[in-house]
Protein backbone atom coordinates (compact mmCIF):
# COMPACT_ATOMS: atom_id res chain seq x y z
CA UNK A 1 0.00 0.00 0.00
CA UNK A 2 1.04 3.57 -0.99
CA UNK A 3 1.66 5.95 2.27
CA UNK A 4 -0.78 8.74 2.56
CA UNK A 5 1.71 11.85 1.54
CA UNK A 6 1.41 9.66 -2.17
CA UNK A 7 -1.78 9.01 -1.88
CA UNK A 8 -2.61 12.94 -1.65
CA UNK A 9 -0.91 13.54 -4.64
CA UNK A 10 -2.34 11.06 -6.50
CA UNK A 11 -5.83 12.44 -5.23
CA UNK A 12 -4.89 15.73 -6.52
CA UNK A 13 -3.61 14.14 -10.21
CA UNK A 14 -7.46 12.46 -9.98
CA UNK A 15 -8.67 15.77 -9.31
CA UNK A 16 -7.74 16.48 -13.25
CA UNK A 17 -8.65 13.35 -15.10
CA UNK A 18 -11.73 12.11 -13.73
CA UNK A 19 -13.75 14.57 -15.26
CA UNK A 20 -16.99 13.75 -15.67
CA UNK A 21 -20.24 16.05 -15.57
CA UNK A 22 -20.85 18.80 -13.86
CA UNK A 23 -24.24 20.38 -12.86
CA UNK A 24 -23.82 23.96 -11.52
CA UNK A 25 -26.95 24.71 -9.53
CA UNK A 26 -27.81 26.82 -6.46
CA UNK A 27 -28.61 25.28 -3.21
CA UNK A 28 -32.41 24.00 -2.29
CA UNK A 29 -31.14 22.69 0.63
CA UNK A 30 -28.82 23.70 3.50
CA UNK A 31 -27.74 20.47 4.26
CA UNK A 32 -25.07 19.06 2.34
CA UNK A 33 -26.48 15.42 2.39
CA UNK A 34 -29.75 17.05 0.39
CA UNK A 35 -27.82 18.57 -1.86
CA UNK A 36 -26.25 15.30 -2.96
CA UNK A 37 -29.96 13.82 -3.27
CA UNK A 38 -30.99 16.05 -4.67
CA UNK A 39 -29.35 15.36 -7.72
CA UNK A 40 -29.75 11.57 -8.07
CA UNK A 41 -33.80 12.19 -7.34
CA UNK A 42 -34.28 15.33 -10.20
CA UNK A 43 -36.74 12.56 -12.05
CA UNK A 44 -38.75 12.37 -8.98
CA UNK A 45 -39.20 15.53 -8.18
CA UNK A 46 -39.56 17.88 -11.11
CA UNK A 47 -40.41 15.74 -14.17
CA UNK A 48 -38.67 17.25 -16.68
CA UNK A 49 -36.02 14.45 -17.72
CA UNK A 50 -37.06 12.62 -20.71
CA UNK A 51 -35.93 9.10 -22.14
CA UNK A 52 -35.81 9.10 -25.69
CA UNK A 53 -36.78 4.99 -25.96
CA UNK A 54 -39.56 3.39 -25.17
CA UNK A 55 -38.61 1.94 -21.35
CA UNK A 56 -37.98 2.73 -17.83
CA UNK A 57 -35.30 4.29 -15.37
CA UNK A 58 -34.51 3.22 -11.98
CA UNK A 59 -32.98 5.69 -9.20
CA UNK A 60 -30.97 4.82 -7.04
CA UNK A 61 -30.13 6.35 -3.63
CA UNK A 62 -28.17 5.69 -0.32
CA UNK A 63 -29.51 6.90 3.16
CA UNK A 64 -28.29 6.05 6.85
CA UNK A 65 -29.91 2.60 7.84
CA UNK A 66 -31.28 4.11 10.46
CA UNK A 67 -33.52 6.77 9.03
CA UNK A 68 -35.22 3.89 6.62
CA UNK A 69 -38.46 1.97 7.41
CA UNK A 70 -38.10 -1.73 6.28
CA UNK A 71 -34.50 -1.48 7.57
CA UNK A 72 -32.16 -4.68 6.75
CA UNK A 73 -29.63 -6.33 8.61
CA UNK A 74 -26.69 -4.91 8.16
CA UNK A 75 -23.58 -7.19 5.77
CA UNK A 76 -26.65 -9.03 4.39
CA UNK A 77 -29.84 -6.96 3.25
CA UNK A 78 -33.12 -8.69 3.80
CA UNK A 79 -33.55 -10.22 0.24
CA UNK A 80 -29.38 -11.47 -0.21
CA UNK A 81 -27.29 -14.03 2.15
CA UNK A 82 -23.76 -14.74 2.05
CA UNK A 83 -22.63 -17.66 -0.48
CA UNK A 84 -22.07 -21.02 1.71
CA UNK A 85 -18.75 -22.49 2.12
CA UNK A 86 -20.01 -25.76 3.20
CA UNK A 87 -19.76 -28.96 0.66
CA UNK A 88 -16.94 -27.17 -1.15
CA UNK A 89 -13.44 -28.09 -1.48
CA UNK A 90 -10.63 -26.15 0.36
CA UNK A 91 -9.72 -24.02 -2.76
CA UNK A 92 -13.03 -23.21 -3.50
CA UNK A 93 -13.47 -22.50 0.24
CA UNK A 94 -11.04 -19.88 0.28
CA UNK A 95 -12.29 -18.35 -3.12
CA UNK A 96 -15.92 -18.03 -1.79
CA UNK A 97 -14.08 -16.85 1.84
CA UNK A 98 -12.74 -13.87 0.36
CA UNK A 99 -15.84 -12.89 -2.21
CA UNK A 100 -18.28 -13.15 0.78
CA UNK A 101 -15.82 -10.79 2.93
CA UNK A 102 -15.95 -8.60 -0.31
CA UNK A 103 -19.82 -8.48 -0.25
CA UNK A 104 -19.45 -7.67 3.70
CA UNK A 105 -17.47 -4.32 2.44
CA UNK A 106 -19.97 -3.37 -0.03
CA UNK A 107 -22.77 -3.47 2.45
CA UNK A 108 -20.64 -2.97 6.19
CA UNK A 109 -21.98 0.55 6.55
CA UNK A 110 -24.26 2.53 8.38
CA UNK A 111 -25.83 3.21 5.15
CA UNK A 112 -27.48 1.30 2.18
CA UNK A 113 -28.54 1.58 -1.17
CA UNK A 114 -32.46 1.47 -1.83
CA UNK A 115 -34.62 2.40 -5.20
CA UNK A 116 -36.53 5.60 -4.40
CA UNK A 117 -37.97 5.72 -8.02
CA UNK A 118 -39.31 4.14 -11.00
CA UNK A 119 -40.16 5.79 -14.46
CA UNK A 120 -41.78 4.55 -17.34
CA UNK A 121 -41.50 6.03 -20.51
CA UNK A 122 -44.24 4.93 -23.53
CA UNK A 123 -45.62 7.92 -24.26
CA UNK A 124 -44.30 9.93 -27.21
CA UNK A 125 -44.30 14.02 -27.29
CA UNK A 126 -47.10 15.63 -28.82
CA UNK A 127 -47.03 19.32 -30.62
CA UNK A 128 -47.55 21.27 -27.79
CA UNK A 129 -43.80 23.54 -27.40
CA UNK A 130 -44.20 23.20 -23.59
CA UNK A 131 -44.33 19.27 -24.06
CA UNK A 132 -41.72 18.75 -26.26
CA UNK A 133 -40.36 16.05 -23.96
CA UNK A 134 -41.45 12.39 -22.87
CA UNK A 135 -43.41 12.36 -19.77
CA UNK A 136 -42.69 9.75 -17.21
CA UNK A 137 -45.71 7.78 -15.58
CA UNK A 138 -44.10 6.76 -11.83
CA UNK A 139 -44.72 2.99 -11.23
CA UNK A 140 -43.06 3.86 -7.67
CA UNK A 141 -41.91 7.77 -6.58
CA UNK A 142 -40.80 8.17 -2.86
CA UNK A 143 -41.21 11.75 -3.57
CA UNK A 144 -45.19 11.96 -4.28
CA UNK A 145 -44.95 14.43 -1.54
CA UNK A 146 -42.35 17.46 -2.21
CA UNK A 147 -39.15 17.11 -0.08
CA UNK A 148 -40.63 14.49 1.99
CA UNK A 149 -37.74 12.12 2.90
CA UNK A 150 -39.27 9.10 5.00
CA UNK A 151 -38.09 6.50 2.90
CA UNK A 152 -38.83 2.63 3.32
CA UNK A 153 -35.77 0.24 1.96
CA UNK A 154 -38.57 -2.45 0.97
CA UNK A 155 -41.43 -0.76 -1.10
CA UNK A 156 -38.24 -0.02 -4.40
CA UNK A 157 -37.99 -3.86 -4.56
CA UNK A 158 -42.11 -4.74 -4.00
CA UNK A 159 -42.50 -1.97 -6.52
CA UNK A 160 -40.21 -3.89 -8.80
CA UNK A 161 -42.49 -6.37 -9.23
CA UNK A 162 -44.43 -4.07 -10.45
CA UNK A 163 -41.90 -3.14 -13.30
CA UNK A 164 -42.04 -6.71 -14.21
CA UNK A 165 -45.59 -7.21 -14.79
CA UNK A 166 -45.35 -4.19 -16.89
CA UNK A 167 -42.33 -5.46 -18.89
CA UNK A 168 -44.47 -8.50 -19.82
CA UNK A 169 -47.09 -6.79 -21.04
CA UNK A 170 -44.76 -3.68 -22.76
CA UNK A 171 -43.31 -7.07 -24.50
CA UNK A 172 -46.20 -9.49 -25.04
CA UNK A 173 -48.11 -6.26 -26.67
CA UNK A 174 -45.06 -5.65 -29.06
CA UNK A 175 -45.26 -8.99 -30.67
CA UNK A 176 -48.61 -9.57 -30.69
CA UNK A 177 -49.32 -6.24 -33.09
CA UNK A 178 -46.50 -6.72 -34.98
CA UNK A 179 -47.99 -10.51 -35.56
CA UNK A 180 -51.42 -8.85 -35.68
CA UNK A 181 -50.30 -6.83 -39.07
CA UNK A 182 -48.30 -9.17 -40.47
CA UNK A 183 -51.29 -11.88 -40.74
CA UNK A 184 -53.58 -8.88 -42.31
CA UNK A 185 -51.16 -8.48 -44.88
CA UNK A 186 -49.19 -5.34 -43.72
CA UNK A 187 -45.97 -7.06 -43.37
CA UNK A 188 -43.90 -4.60 -45.63
CA UNK A 189 -44.75 -1.37 -44.36
CA UNK A 190 -45.53 -2.76 -40.52
CA UNK A 191 -42.45 -4.35 -40.46
CA UNK A 192 -40.00 -1.33 -40.46
CA UNK A 193 -42.53 0.70 -38.75
CA UNK A 194 -43.34 -0.93 -35.60
CA UNK A 195 -41.11 -4.00 -35.40
CA UNK A 196 -41.63 -5.70 -31.66
CA UNK A 197 -39.26 -5.15 -29.65
CA UNK A 198 -35.26 -6.72 -30.45
CA UNK A 199 -33.64 -5.83 -27.70
CA UNK A 200 -33.68 -4.93 -23.57
CA UNK A 201 -30.61 -2.82 -22.93
CA UNK A 202 -29.65 -2.18 -19.47
CA UNK A 203 -27.55 0.71 -18.85
CA UNK A 204 -25.49 2.08 -16.36
CA UNK A 205 -22.85 5.42 -16.31
CA UNK A 206 -20.35 5.65 -13.77
CA UNK A 207 -18.70 8.09 -10.96
CA UNK A 208 -19.52 11.68 -11.42
CA UNK A 209 -22.50 11.30 -13.16
CA UNK A 210 -25.83 12.38 -12.15
CA UNK A 211 -29.60 11.31 -13.35
CA UNK A 212 -29.55 14.31 -16.15
CA UNK A 213 -26.15 13.19 -17.29
CA UNK A 214 -27.03 9.71 -16.65
CA UNK A 215 -30.21 9.83 -19.16
CA UNK A 216 -28.90 12.23 -21.10
CA UNK A 217 -25.86 9.52 -22.69
CA UNK A 218 -28.35 7.04 -22.73
CA UNK A 219 -30.39 8.95 -25.29
CA UNK A 220 -27.61 10.27 -27.11
CA UNK A 221 -25.90 6.25 -27.08
CA UNK A 222 -28.93 5.04 -28.42
CA UNK A 223 -29.37 7.74 -30.71
CA UNK A 224 -26.17 7.10 -32.31
CA UNK A 225 -26.72 3.45 -32.41
CA UNK A 226 -30.06 3.80 -33.89
CA UNK A 227 -28.65 5.76 -36.89
CA UNK A 228 -25.74 3.20 -37.54
CA UNK A 229 -28.11 0.25 -37.43
CA UNK A 230 -30.47 2.18 -40.17
CA UNK A 231 -27.38 3.08 -42.25
CA UNK A 232 -26.61 -0.60 -42.30
CA UNK A 233 -30.38 -1.58 -43.47
CA UNK A 234 -31.61 -2.70 -40.11
CA UNK A 235 -34.69 -0.91 -39.02
CA UNK A 236 -35.70 -3.75 -37.25
CA UNK A 237 -33.61 -2.41 -34.11
CA UNK A 238 -36.30 -1.28 -31.61
CA UNK A 239 -34.37 -1.52 -27.89
CA UNK A 240 -36.56 -0.97 -24.72
CA UNK A 241 -34.47 1.06 -22.07
CA UNK A 242 -34.24 0.26 -18.60
CA UNK A 243 -31.37 2.14 -17.35
CA UNK A 244 -29.97 3.11 -13.78
CA UNK A 245 -29.16 6.03 -12.19
CA UNK A 246 -27.08 6.00 -8.68
CA UNK A 247 -25.52 8.62 -5.92
CA UNK A 248 -22.15 8.34 -8.04
CA UNK A 249 -20.23 11.22 -6.29
CA UNK A 250 -20.69 13.67 -3.07
CA UNK A 251 -21.66 16.44 -2.89
CA UNK A 252 -23.19 17.19 -6.41
CA UNK A 253 -24.61 20.74 -5.25
CA UNK A 254 -22.32 23.01 -4.16
CA UNK A 255 -21.48 26.91 -4.17
CA UNK A 256 -17.66 26.08 -3.47
CA UNK A 257 -15.74 24.90 -6.14
CA UNK A 258 -12.97 24.05 -3.75
CA UNK A 259 -15.62 22.21 -1.30
CA UNK A 260 -17.05 20.18 -4.38
CA UNK A 261 -13.84 19.48 -5.76
CA UNK A 262 -12.13 18.09 -2.57
CA UNK A 263 -15.25 15.83 -1.91
CA UNK A 264 -15.36 14.64 -5.48
CA UNK A 265 -11.58 13.20 -5.04
CA UNK A 266 -12.46 12.11 -1.69
CA UNK A 267 -15.75 9.74 -2.92
CA UNK A 268 -13.84 7.43 -4.81
CA UNK A 269 -13.43 5.53 -2.15
CA UNK A 270 -16.52 4.71 -1.27
CA UNK A 271 -18.25 5.26 -4.31
CA UNK A 272 -16.30 2.35 -5.63
CA UNK A 273 -17.94 -0.32 -2.82
CA UNK A 274 -21.10 1.42 -3.95
CA UNK A 275 -20.93 0.43 -7.44
CA UNK A 276 -20.43 -3.12 -5.79
CA UNK A 277 -22.78 -2.84 -3.39
CA UNK A 278 -25.51 -1.97 -6.23
CA UNK A 279 -24.31 -4.98 -8.82
CA UNK A 280 -24.51 -7.58 -5.84
CA UNK A 281 -27.82 -5.87 -4.54
CA UNK A 282 -30.45 -4.05 -6.59
CA UNK A 283 -28.70 -4.47 -9.80
CA UNK A 284 -28.26 -7.90 -9.78
CA UNK A 285 -31.80 -8.37 -8.79
CA UNK A 286 -32.95 -6.62 -11.52
CA UNK A 287 -31.30 -8.56 -13.94
CA UNK A 288 -32.14 -11.79 -12.55
CA UNK A 289 -35.30 -11.67 -10.57
CA UNK A 290 -37.16 -8.62 -12.96
CA UNK A 291 -35.80 -8.39 -16.68
CA UNK A 292 -34.59 -12.67 -17.14
CA UNK A 293 -37.48 -13.42 -15.46
CA UNK A 294 -39.69 -11.54 -17.77
CA UNK A 295 -37.81 -12.72 -21.00
CA UNK A 296 -38.43 -16.14 -19.75
CA UNK A 297 -41.96 -15.41 -19.55
CA UNK A 298 -42.48 -13.92 -22.89
CA UNK A 299 -40.51 -16.74 -24.32
CA UNK A 300 -42.79 -19.74 -23.13
CA UNK A 301 -45.79 -17.67 -24.73
CA UNK A 302 -44.34 -17.24 -27.74
CA UNK A 303 -43.30 -20.57 -28.17
CA UNK A 304 -46.98 -21.88 -27.09
CA UNK A 305 -48.65 -19.29 -29.33
CA UNK A 306 -46.23 -18.86 -32.11
CA UNK A 307 -43.90 -22.03 -32.02
CA UNK A 308 -41.42 -19.30 -32.20
CA UNK A 309 -39.64 -17.66 -29.95
CA UNK A 310 -39.90 -13.80 -30.39
CA UNK A 311 -38.59 -12.59 -26.81
CA UNK A 312 -36.03 -10.03 -26.83
CA UNK A 313 -32.25 -10.42 -26.46
CA UNK A 314 -31.23 -9.00 -23.13
CA UNK A 315 -27.89 -6.55 -23.31
CA UNK A 316 -26.18 -4.62 -20.30
CA UNK A 317 -24.18 -1.93 -21.40
CA UNK A 318 -22.19 0.05 -18.71
CA UNK A 319 -19.45 3.23 -18.69
CA UNK A 320 -16.88 2.93 -15.91
CA UNK A 321 -17.63 1.89 -12.97
CA UNK A 322 -21.55 1.57 -14.27
CA UNK A 323 -19.30 -1.49 -16.01
CA UNK A 324 -18.46 -2.58 -12.61
CA UNK A 325 -21.96 -2.59 -11.21
CA UNK A 326 -23.34 -4.44 -14.11
CA UNK A 327 -20.72 -7.18 -14.61
CA UNK A 328 -20.89 -7.19 -10.63
CA UNK A 329 -24.62 -7.83 -11.01
CA UNK A 330 -24.12 -10.73 -14.04
CA UNK A 331 -22.13 -12.62 -11.15
CA UNK A 332 -23.77 -12.32 -8.17
CA UNK A 333 -26.71 -14.29 -8.31
CA UNK A 334 -25.63 -16.69 -5.61
CA UNK A 335 -26.19 -13.59 -3.34
CA UNK A 336 -29.87 -13.55 -3.74
CA UNK A 337 -31.30 -16.05 -0.85
CA UNK A 338 -32.26 -19.44 -2.18
CA UNK A 339 -35.32 -18.89 -1.30
CA UNK A 340 -36.04 -15.61 -2.96
CA UNK A 341 -33.92 -16.90 -6.53
CA UNK A 342 -36.18 -17.48 -9.02
CA UNK A 343 -35.70 -20.40 -11.55
CA UNK A 344 -33.82 -18.42 -14.23
CA UNK A 345 -29.99 -19.81 -14.08
CA UNK A 346 -26.74 -18.61 -15.71
CA UNK A 347 -25.66 -22.24 -15.98
CA UNK A 348 -28.35 -23.62 -18.13
CA UNK A 349 -28.36 -21.31 -21.35
CA UNK A 350 -30.05 -24.34 -23.61
CA UNK A 351 -33.31 -24.39 -21.37
CA UNK A 352 -33.38 -20.08 -19.51
CA UNK A 353 -33.01 -17.01 -20.50
CA UNK A 354 -29.79 -15.19 -19.79
CA UNK A 355 -27.92 -12.35 -20.23
CA UNK A 356 -26.42 -12.46 -24.16
CA UNK A 357 -24.09 -9.46 -24.33
CA UNK A 358 -22.38 -7.48 -22.04
CA UNK A 359 -20.28 -4.38 -22.67
CA UNK A 360 -17.96 -2.75 -20.53
CA UNK A 361 -16.98 0.59 -21.76
CA UNK A 362 -13.37 2.12 -19.97
CA UNK A 363 -14.60 -0.41 -17.40
CA UNK A 364 -13.34 0.56 -14.10
CA UNK A 365 -12.54 -2.51 -12.39
CA UNK A 366 -10.00 -4.58 -11.94
CA UNK A 367 -8.82 -7.33 -14.75
CA UNK A 368 -8.04 -9.52 -11.80
CA UNK A 369 -11.29 -10.14 -11.46
CA UNK A 370 -11.13 -12.81 -14.49
CA UNK A 371 -7.93 -14.73 -13.60
CA UNK A 372 -8.35 -17.59 -10.63
CA UNK A 373 -6.52 -16.62 -7.45
CA UNK A 374 -5.22 -13.30 -9.03
CA UNK A 375 -5.85 -10.12 -6.76
CA UNK A 376 -7.52 -10.27 -3.42
CA UNK A 377 -11.15 -10.38 -4.37
CA UNK A 378 -11.67 -13.90 -4.53
CA UNK A 379 -11.54 -13.94 -8.26
CA UNK A 380 -15.25 -13.39 -8.67
CA UNK A 381 -15.25 -13.21 -12.49
CA UNK A 382 -13.09 -16.28 -12.92
CA UNK A 383 -15.83 -18.67 -13.94
CA UNK A 384 -17.26 -16.61 -16.98
CA UNK A 385 -16.39 -19.64 -19.31
CA UNK A 386 -19.38 -21.26 -17.63
CA UNK A 387 -21.95 -18.19 -18.63
CA UNK A 388 -23.75 -18.07 -22.10
CA UNK A 389 -22.58 -14.16 -21.80
CA UNK A 390 -20.08 -13.03 -24.49
CA UNK A 391 -18.38 -10.49 -22.35
CA UNK A 392 -16.21 -7.65 -24.23
CA UNK A 393 -14.61 -4.78 -23.13
CA UNK A 394 -13.60 -1.85 -24.42
CA UNK A 395 -9.85 -0.18 -23.27
CA UNK A 396 -7.27 2.56 -24.17
CA UNK A 397 -4.18 3.92 -24.19
CA UNK A 398 -5.43 7.65 -24.01
CA UNK A 399 -7.66 6.71 -20.66
CA UNK A 400 -5.68 8.83 -18.03
CA UNK A 401 -8.65 7.98 -15.49
CA UNK A 402 -7.90 4.32 -15.46
CA UNK A 403 -4.53 4.13 -15.01
CA UNK A 404 -4.49 6.94 -12.24
CA UNK A 405 -6.83 4.86 -10.21
CA UNK A 406 -4.00 1.89 -10.01
CA UNK A 407 -1.62 4.48 -8.06
CA UNK A 408 -3.88 4.15 -5.06
CA UNK A 409 -6.19 0.94 -5.19
CA UNK A 410 -3.51 -1.22 -7.24
CA UNK A 411 -5.80 -2.33 -9.34
CA UNK A 412 -5.37 -2.63 -13.21
CA UNK A 413 -8.81 -1.52 -14.63
CA UNK A 414 -9.70 -3.21 -17.68
CA UNK A 415 -10.37 0.45 -19.00
CA UNK A 416 -6.96 1.80 -18.90
CA UNK A 417 -3.55 0.63 -20.18
CA UNK A 418 -2.59 -2.06 -17.29
CA UNK A 419 -5.53 -3.48 -17.80
CA UNK A 420 -5.03 -4.02 -21.53
CA UNK A 421 -1.38 -4.81 -20.78
CA UNK A 422 -2.24 -7.32 -18.64
CA UNK A 423 -4.35 -9.01 -20.85
CA UNK A 424 -1.98 -9.40 -23.68
CA UNK A 425 0.24 -11.32 -21.60
CA UNK A 426 1.02 -14.58 -22.96
CA UNK A 427 0.11 -16.52 -19.36
CA UNK A 428 -3.07 -15.07 -19.75
CA UNK A 429 -3.93 -15.75 -23.59
CA UNK A 430 -6.49 -18.75 -22.12
CA UNK A 431 -8.67 -15.83 -20.30
CA UNK A 432 -8.76 -12.89 -22.49
CA UNK A 433 -8.83 -11.94 -26.36
CA UNK A 434 -7.47 -9.13 -27.20
CA UNK A 435 -8.17 -7.55 -30.43
CA UNK A 436 -7.52 -3.92 -32.37
CA UNK A 437 -10.12 -1.42 -33.01
CA UNK A 438 -9.49 0.14 -36.18
CA UNK A 439 -11.96 2.42 -37.10
CA UNK A 440 -12.61 1.02 -40.48
CA UNK A 441 -16.24 -0.01 -39.80
CA UNK A 442 -16.00 -2.81 -42.57
CA UNK A 443 -12.46 -4.14 -41.06
CA UNK A 444 -13.62 -4.28 -37.57
CA UNK A 445 -16.79 -6.44 -38.46
CA UNK A 446 -14.48 -8.61 -40.45
CA UNK A 447 -12.34 -9.16 -37.62
CA UNK A 448 -15.53 -9.53 -35.19
CA UNK A 449 -17.12 -12.20 -37.73
CA UNK A 450 -13.55 -14.30 -38.13
CA UNK A 451 -13.26 -14.92 -34.29
CA UNK A 452 -13.08 -18.20 -33.81
CA UNK A 453 -15.54 -19.63 -31.61
CA UNK A 454 -12.85 -20.38 -29.01
CA UNK A 455 -11.83 -17.05 -28.96
CA UNK A 456 -15.77 -15.71 -28.84
CA UNK A 457 -16.10 -17.47 -25.18
CA UNK A 458 -13.19 -15.75 -23.80
CA UNK A 459 -13.25 -12.29 -22.12
CA UNK A 460 -13.11 -10.27 -25.52
CA UNK A 461 -11.07 -6.93 -24.64
CA UNK A 462 -11.06 -4.48 -27.48
CA UNK A 463 -7.91 -1.84 -28.10
CA UNK A 464 -10.00 1.36 -29.03
CA UNK A 465 -7.02 3.55 -28.55
CA UNK A 466 -7.95 5.07 -32.29
CA UNK A 467 -11.52 6.30 -31.32
CA UNK A 468 -11.02 6.45 -27.43
CA UNK A 469 -8.89 9.57 -27.80
CA UNK A 470 -10.88 12.42 -26.28
CA UNK A 471 -11.90 13.91 -29.88
CA UNK A 472 -15.56 14.29 -30.78
CA UNK A 473 -15.42 12.25 -33.88
CA UNK A 474 -18.62 14.28 -35.09
CA UNK A 475 -17.32 18.08 -34.48
CA UNK A 476 -13.91 17.52 -34.30
CA UNK A 477 -13.83 19.52 -30.74
CA UNK A 478 -11.03 17.72 -28.50
CA UNK A 479 -11.11 17.60 -24.30
CA UNK A 480 -8.22 17.32 -23.06
CA UNK A 481 -7.79 14.98 -20.54
CA UNK A 482 -10.75 13.36 -21.30
CA UNK A 483 -10.61 10.38 -23.20
CA UNK A 484 -12.20 7.90 -20.46
CA UNK A 485 -15.70 9.99 -21.05
CA UNK A 486 -15.31 9.44 -25.30
CA UNK A 487 -18.32 7.63 -25.62
CA UNK A 488 -21.08 9.56 -27.07
CA UNK A 489 -19.88 9.68 -30.52
CA UNK A 490 -21.03 7.69 -33.90
CA UNK A 491 -17.60 5.84 -33.91
CA UNK A 492 -18.38 4.53 -30.55
CA UNK A 493 -21.95 3.91 -31.83
CA UNK A 494 -20.50 1.60 -34.64
CA UNK A 495 -18.18 -0.57 -32.15
CA UNK A 496 -21.59 -0.83 -30.36
CA UNK A 497 -23.79 -1.64 -32.81
CA UNK A 498 -20.87 -3.98 -34.84
CA UNK A 499 -20.82 -5.73 -31.35
CA UNK A 500 -24.47 -6.30 -31.20
CA UNK A 501 -24.68 -7.08 -34.96
CA UNK A 502 -22.01 -9.79 -33.87
CA UNK A 503 -23.08 -11.01 -30.66
CA UNK A 504 -26.66 -10.87 -30.11
CA UNK A 505 -28.36 -10.24 -33.44
CA UNK A 506 -31.93 -10.07 -33.50
CA UNK A 507 -33.09 -12.17 -36.02
CA UNK A 508 -36.47 -13.77 -35.02
CA UNK A 509 -38.93 -12.07 -37.00
CA UNK A 510 -37.79 -13.56 -40.83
Amino acid sequence: MINDKLRFIVSLFLLFVFVGCETHKNNIYESNKKQTYLQYSDLARVSHLSLNNDGYIIGIEKRKRDTLGGVPEQYCPDRFALIPEQDVDNKSKKLIHKRNNKFKQYTKYSTAMLVTHIARYFDTPNEDSFNSFRRPYFLYNAYDTYKSDSLNYEDGYEKLESLKKLLVKDLKGKINEWRLNRENGERHTVTHEKPPYSHIIIFSMGWNNNQQESIYRYNTILDNVKKVAVSNNRNNFKPLVIGFTWPSVWFGIEDSLLKKKTAFISSYFTKQDDADEIGCTIANWVIHNIVLEAKEEVKKYCLNEFNKDLSPEVITIGHSMGARILSRAIFSQEYIKSGLRNSVSSYHPESRSFVKLFIGLQGAFSANRFVVNKGWEGSPYAEFYKYPTFFTLTTSYNDKANPAARFFTGAKHVGGKYGLKFAKKEKNAKVFKVIKWTDNYQTDIKTLSSMSNEDKRKIIMIDATKIVDGIDADHGAKKPLDAHNDILDTDMAELIWALIQNFADYSNMN
